[in-house]
């Protein structure tokens, strides 16, 4: 084998075993940073949603959301404050029912369950279920949450 060969085989064996270091990851969605939109995209903000209000953890539910774009922030997050007063805990599932997008903007609907458990003792869970349409927009950060209709599900 030629020195030429031998100084180009591990090379290949590198791009051969690892095809995907030439892709960077976005930390907002776990997806790879192309900026089309996907519904893998959708699925991962939408389950930071969800383990944000599993953990009762406000913080990091609204992270999904782009605070800075999403038309009346502050009510929205004076709406999840309430939410989060109001109830202890929350159980949640989603379904993703329809997703499309291009590389700038995506939309999602969403068959969104939830169950809330009242801070106050002896008051009975809520159980709310809905199709909800969330807007996306991909950010600096990878892609954000920038509406969700209604609003009116997380009150």
């Amino acid at each position: 084998m030629s020195r030429r060969r031998a100084a180009l085989l591990p090379l290949l064996l590198l791009l051969t075993v690892m095809p995907g270091l030439s892709q960077t990851t976005s930390p907002a969605t776990g997806s790879t940073d192309t900026a089309a939109f996907s519904e893998n995209a959708a699925h991962t903000l939408l389950q930071q949603v969800r383990d944000g209000l599993v953990a009762h953890n406000e913080r990091k539910m609204l992270s999904a959301f782009d605070a800075e774009q999403m038309t009346d922030y502050p009510t929205f997050r004076r709406q999840i404050d309430a939410l989060f007063d109001t109830y202890d805990s929350f159980r949640v599932h989603f379904t993703i029912e329809q997703s499309s997008g291009d590389n700038e903007r995506g939309t999602a609907t969403v068959d969104f369950e939830i169950e809330e458990s009242p801070a106050s003792s002896g008051g009975q869970p809520v159980r709310k279920q809905e199709e909800l349409r969330f807007s996306f927009e991909h950010a600096k950060t990878g892609w954000k949450i920038l509406d969700v209709d209604p609003r009116s599900f997380f009150s």
